[in-house]
């Protein structure tokens, strides 16, 4: 019989103009030779300019010519909505160059461009960030800086009660005052009326002069000349007798010079002065301990042992990218020195080319930074909407306790 020929198809993914076409694809193209509406990419001016040409191109400026600002607005908002949220999740509520973050986001091949909205700079589009309040924008020799604001009602939440608890502890602090105004006055009372007298703390004032200007300060210093008979008072011979020696013969217990000329000088504290220092221990003892206590952010969150992922795309033409690794060791706080897990690569990158990992529920996590920085935990519940994890922290003083951070606070501990 006939011999059965398998024939590919002509546009077949697999086909050699297919493959070609996608290596040449790779990697971004000239922005000049792009089709935002058609959302096309040509390599070279001359595929560029048949695409204009071609009938497919026509039939959508003809769609576009009769509601082209709507669509330049919706171009506008998706833009706005994409870099905002790779800013939020990305550097959070950290002061960033602005270009810093729009290079990471035209790092995405498949990535809304900015010439499509109604942009048509980054200044442009900074000041615009900066006027609707999705911002901090400050101008500086470098360029334009941005600083996201959070507006999730869940930190407003949180805000609006450390407002609260400050004004409870002002108000503790003012009661606390006054009860030690109260204290002063029964003891001063109690005091006169056992008769004693009770010194009061005198205030400060200024130089006050009488009515009569003319009154001036005279100092007297001339030294006084010594009379005849210290003149012809003989001075007392020289003793070979050391002072040991002396309190050896008459038996007398000496005791150290210092100690004697503070006792001489120190006096009995008043009732007064010692609860003024018994309230300034207090207060300064509670001081160290909030601010022992108190949230403390830093820029670099690498620790040895937590497995990162890399998120860089031109490194080695993408070939690391979404790789993740566990890092080895931190070499001046912002750079790890990483090994793949499944090539076992040993790779040196800083840490703005890196991110953290969330594991499964249940995982062992490591915290990185904020209060309890340096914690093991384990992970309870990913909260996706708000970008955040619950955790129950496993050692130290709040052992036990289940707290819920953000994702770049937090990543997955290497325990292999």
């Amino acid at each position: 019989g006939t011999p059965y020929l398998s024939v590919m198809p002509k546009h077949g993914f697999l086909t050699a103009k297919a493959i070609g076409n996608r290596i040449k694809s790779k990697g971004l193209q000239k922005l000049r030779w792009y089709c935002q509406i058609c959302q096309k990419q040509c390599r070279d001016a001359n595929g560029f300019k048949c695409h204009v040409m071609s009938e497919p191109h026509q039939r959508q400026m003809l769609l576009v010519a009769g509601k082209s600002g709507k669509i330049i607005d919706g171009f506008s908002q998706q833009f706005r909505s994409e870099f905002l949220r790779l800013l939020q999740r990305r550097y959070n509520t950290r002061r960033v160059l602005i270009n810093t973050v729009y290079n990471e986001f035209i790092s995405d091949k498949d990535h809304l461009h900015m010439n499509s909205s109604k942009w048509r700079s980054l200044t442009e589009f900074s000041q615009y960030l900066g006027k609707e309040g999705y911002c901090i924008v400050d101008e500086t020799p470098k360029g334009w800086y941005i600083q996201w604001i959070d507006r999730d009602p869940e930190t407003l939440k949180r805000a609006e009660k450390v407002k609260r608890l400050e004004a409870a502890k002002q108000d503790e602090e003012d009661r606390a005052a006054d009860m030690l105004q109260a204290q002063i006055e029964r003891d001063r009372a109690a005091a006169e009326a056992r008769g004693e007298t009770v010194e009061s703390v005198p205030e400060a004032t200024g130089l006050q002069r009488g009515e009569d200007e003319e009154d001036k300060v005279a100092f007297n210093l001339a030294a006084s000349k010594p009379t005849m008979a210290a003149v012809a008072k003989p001075k007392p011979a020289l003793s070979m007798h050391t002072d040991d020696d002396l309190a050896a013969k008459f038996g007398i217990t000496s005791k150290p010079a210092s100690s004697a000329k503070r006792k001489a000088s120190d006096k009995p504290m008043s009732a007064l002065e010692r609860i003024k220092m018994e309230t300034e221990a207090a207060k300064k003892a509670k001081r160290e301990k909030e601010a022992a206590q108190r949230d403390v952010k830093v820029e670099h969150w690498l620790h040895a042992g937590i497995i990162v992922k890399i998120v860089n795309k031109t490194l080695h033409d993408g070939k690391y990218y979404k790789r993740k690794g566990v890092v080895l060791k931190v070499i001046d706080k912002f750079i790890a020195k990483i090994q793949l897990l499944d090539s076992k690569t040993v790779l040196k990158l800083d840490q703005e080319f890196l991110e953290t990992v969330i594991p499964k529920v249940g995982g062992p996590m490591l915290v990185l930074n904020g209060r309890f920085r340096g914690l093991c935990c384990r992970l309870e519940a990913i909260d996706v909407d708000h970008f955040a994890v619950r955790v129950t922290l496993r050692e130290g003083s709040a052992k036990g306790q289940v707290v819920t951070l953000p994702y770049e606070d937090v990543s997955k501990l290497d325990v292999a």
